[in-house]
């Protein structure tokens, strides 16, 4: 899969750290608003193009995904954006700041068939799928409530 990434903060760093260990992912461009930034991103993880147009993005046809690492007020537009000029999109939380927002969202993917998702990594870890598996067990349920947390004042987030 052949990425692209509106974002060069934080959270776009955690998404590089994570799809390294993928070897059938690769990240071909990365849109920014800080030209310096953007250039130190792409020097770090090795990734061939930077452009400060989102739009470039959008209409590249080499790119068959978006990772969306912007500023929650920006999420909505991009992913409608995205998903409108044929991208698949995943979103760093939260997919939108409300409600209204992210029906349009689902709207808009319903139109274009494309996957849109946020990005809530605990259903994809182990800890995840033991539960999973283990609750299978116990017959129907309605409701399970759990509690995720991690130290957040240290460089190595652990489970609690």
């Amino acid at each position: 899969m052949r990425w692209g990434i509106l974002g060069a903060g934080n959270i776009a760093h955690r998404f590089m750290e994570s799809i390294a260990h993928h070897l059938d992912c690769r990240v071909l461009k990365v849109s920014a608003r800080n030209e310096a930034k953007a250039i130190a991103f792409t020097k770090q993880y090795n990734i061939p193009m930077y452009t400060l147009i989102q739009e470039e993005l959008f209409n590249d046809p080499a790119i068959d995904a978006l990772y969306v690492a912007l500023p929650h007020k920006f999420h909505k537009e991009t992913i409608i954006k995205a998903l409108k000029a044929g991208k698949a999109v995943l979103c760093e939380k939260p997919l939108s700041l409300n409600e209204a927002d992210v029906q349009e969202i689902i709207q808009v993917q319903n139109e274009t068939g494309l996957l849109c998702m946020e990005a809530m990594k605990t259903r994809f870890t182990p800890a995840y799928k033991a539960m999973k598996k283990e609750a299978s067990s116990l017959g129907s349920l309605h409701l399970i409530e759990t509690i995720w947390a991690f130290n957040s004042f240290s460089k190595t987030h652990s489970i609690c």
